[in-house]
């Protein structure tokens, strides 16, 4: 190994995650749009009720959309996600907020467990891609949290979900992306009935899983799947190739 195969190795990545933005700049561009519009106020109101819950209470965020792929066939939608950073604002810390979480998804989830190893066994099986590795899956897939902030307080993250609802992110994003599948991990908190009850019919329900449709696109709502067992992880993967 030398600079220059390491240069080489470098620019051959960078291009890689250039194309892949290329092919969906407008719409993180839109969602980016909603973000400077609502993000600076939301923001101060989170981080001025963060003392309601304890001194020692954590704040972290805001976290932008993760990714786009160049056509998105599932979104899927994690409570908080994960690489969360230091506290940004809007003004000094938009690239972060915006550049950070496409970074991580694109670098550094391929080889993590959790979360990320669920969203591959879906994407991998649901859609059966015979090339299971990572950028082949991005192409395919979206990812987004209900939560555009984070903290270690249970309580507070709650009352957050609750104020991201309000502002509408995930409804906006879910609009723009246009993926035909949409599969929310929010169901303790409630996100697709309190977005999309009015404006969406009830496919199918039961204690798991909640199938809404909403014009040309389905919602299906469940649990976080990282403590969900295998069994039910293969019965989301049959809903999603019902509805898909």
């Amino acid at each position: 190994m030398n600079k220059s195969k390491l240069k080489s190795f470098i620019d051959s990545r960078a291009s890689q995650f250039l194309e892949h933005f290329a092919a969906s700049e407008e719409k993180y561009t839109a969602i980016w749009d909603i973000y400077s519009e609502r993000m600076p106020g939301c923001v101060r109101s989170c981080r001025a009720r963060k003392c309601r819950y304890g001194s020692n209470t954590g704040f972290e965020g805001p976290q932008g959309i993760h990714w786009i792929g160049k056509h998105p066939k599932i979104m899927f939608l994690g409570r908080e996600n994960y690489g969360w950073y230091e506290s940004k604002t809007w003004g000094t810390g938009k690239e972060s907020i915006c550049f950070a979480p496409l970074e991580f998804t694109f670098f550094t989830a391929e080889s993590m467990g959790g979360y990320w190893a669920k969203i591959r066994s879906i994407a991998v099986d649901v859609l059966e891609l015979g090339d299971s590795n990572w950028e082949g899956i991005l192409k395919n897939i979206a990812v987004s949290n209900g939560s555009k902030c984070y903290s270690d307080s249970g309580a507070y993250l709650r009352w957050m979900h609750l104020a991201c609802i309000q502002q509408r992110y995930v409804e906006d994003e879910i609009r723009i992306v246009r993926a035909p599948m949409n599969v929310l991990f929010s169901k303790s908190v409630g996100i697709a009935k309190s977005l999309f009850a009015g404006n969406a019919s009830i496919e199918f329900q039961d204690t798991d899983f909640l199938v809404l449709k909403l014009g040309d696109q389905i919602l299906i709502e469940c649990a976080h799947p990282v403590r969900k067992s295998d069994e039910w992880l293969e019965q989301l993967k049959t809903k999603i190739m019902t509805y898909l």
